[in-house]
């Protein structure tokens, strides 16, 4: 029996990058999974899931999604980037990540009482770009989806049910480099 069997997990986001890896591993784990992503995740096939399109910079009560009736997790992984000086972000960037990455958040908790991703592809998109990024990284590599899924996998199972209240920092020793 896996540590997942019996268990309803909301994923909102799981349709690519860190969410589908997420997904993929809660599915295989037996997790009854329920997504919610403005898109299919296609990847996945069709079994073992349940998906509604919702988009999280919409009213969620409005868009009807389905819920499990007894909800064990929930994992928040929508998310959008804007990179550049803080006096380059227009205010409409700023408002839509803000919409994205906390409203969005904060509107499913209040629905639902109770982290190599497509959105950096623009980032790796050479050897150059990509070699340059893992070496900024103290492990010596940039993340793939599997790392941060495999965390927040650990954080769903039992074998974390001594851990609350805490900031897994998943990013490979990067927030702990000091810049000079």
């Amino acid at each position: 029996m896996s540590v997942f069997s019996g268990e309803e997990i909301l994923l909102v986001g799981g349709s690519s990058g860190i969410g589908l890896e997420l997904a993929r591993r809660l599915v295989a784990g037996r997790a009854g999974v329920t997504i919610w992503s403005r898109t299919e995740p296609h990847e996945m096939g069709s079994t073992g899931y349940t998906h509604s399109v919702v988009d999280v910079g919409q009213p969620i009560d409005e868009q009807d999604p389905q819920s499990p009736e007894t909800l064990h997790g929930l994992v928040y992984c929508p998310g959008s980037i804007t990179l550049g000086s803080f006096s380059c972000i227009t205010e409409e960037q700023f408002l839509a990540g803000f919409q994205i990455n906390l409203l969005g958040a904060v509107q499913v908790l209040q629905h639902c009482p109770l982290t190599d991703t497509p959105m950096a592809s623009a980032l790796l998109s050479t050897p150059d770009k990509r070699s340059k990024d893992d070496q900024r990284h103290p492990l010596g590599r940039i993340g793939s989806p599997s790392d941060p899924a495999a965390a927040a996998e650990f954080l769903l199972s039992p074998d974390s049910s001594w851990i609350t209240g805490q900031v897994l920092p998943v990013d490979g020793g990067f927030s702990s480099v000091q810049l000079l």
